[in-house]
């Protein structure tokens, strides 16, 4: 019998939120502290979004709009997790132990899709640091494979930190590479690839 996969929104539920943050925060990975006090983040989700496999937790991610961005720009899969039981070490495509690549294949639409039916057009999905530039293409191609995918690589680096841009500090985490819904131009700073390889 196989078990049936669930996408819940549980964006109303804060204790759950926090609850399995907070387990993301202490597993061993790279961007571990991007989990740590997390109920100050929460205020600026318009949903989150947990993949569930029967009562089994795969994967999260949330719909995220700054402080300082237009009201109708938004990024998907904004803290994107994937729990030790479903881990890939690709962003894109099949696990090589058999599980789905749940982000791709189920919290990006579904959240794609939350956006257009609340009226968000400005839509899109980042990932820092320039080397991990090639994992966003891989899911590009992968979703684009699948058809009904209408999103497009950005050639430009932009400032995705909840704060006001200052062109006198650099932090390297804040530039990302960038897919946006039908290849938009998204209304935050931006530098060209070029500048960022001068300064990392």
């Amino acid at each position: 019998m196989s078990l049936a996969i669930s996408v819940t929104n549980i964006i109303d539920d804060v204790d759950l939120i926090l609850q399995l943050t907070t387990i993301a925060s202490m597993d061993k990975h790279r961007n571990a502290v991007n989990y740590e006090n997390f109920g100050a983040r929460i205020k600026n989700y318009k949903a989150f979004y947990v993949v569930k496999e029967d009562d089994t937790y795969l994967a999260m991610s949330g719909i995220y709009q700054g402080d300082h961005w237009d009201k109708d720009l938004a990024r998907i899969g904004d803290r994107n997790y994937y729990f030790p039981i479903a881990r890939s070490k690709t962003l894109g495509f099949k696990a090589a132990n058999g599980y789905t690549a749940y982000n791709s294949d189920y919290l990006v639409p579904t959240q794609k899709e939350w956006c257009l039916e609340n009226g968000i057009t400005n839509i899109f999905l980042s990932i820092q640091e320039i080397n991990r530039r090639p994992a966003l293409q891989k899911m590009l191609k992968y979703q684009k494979s699948k058809g009904n995918f209408d999103f497009a690589m950005l050639k430009d680096m932009y400032y995705t930190c909840n704060e006001k841009y200052n062109p006198n500090v650099y932090n390297p985490k804040c530039w990302q590479s960038v897919i946006s819904y039908k290849g938009k131009d998204i209304n935050l700073p931006k530098i060209p690839i070029e500048s960022i390889k001068n300064v990392v």
